[in-house]
């Protein structure tokens, strides 16, 4: 899987996953938190895409494909969030 993952500094870190379609899921983390480390951290950012994402957003009735005349697509209209909020807390490394 070519590309960017993470990108470390002193004190933080920021993980990236890459969808085949340019989306990017982005998450920052810092340095000193407990069982914290990149392949795990992409996994959840990849369940986040595959399992949250697409069930919560991409397959809602009320989304719309983007394309260059239309307006973002609003996703608090869906229960992402709530799924986002639940799955991260349930994370050892966001305690």
């Amino acid at each position: 899987d070519p590309g960017l993952h993470s990108v470390h500094t002193g004190a933080s870190t920021l993980h990236m996953y890459e969808t085949a379609n340019g989306l990017r899921f982005v998450l920052y983390t810092d340095n000193g938190s407990k069982g914290q480390d990149g392949p795990s951290i992409r996994s959840a950012l990849r369940h986040i895409y595959t399992e949250i994402w697409v069930d919560s957003v991409v397959r809602s009735p009320l989304y719309r494909c983007p394309d260059d005349n239309s307006k973002p697509f609003d996703i608090s209209s869906t229960n992402f969030e709530g799924r986002l909020d639940a799955y991260l807390g349930s994370m050892p490394w966001l305690r």
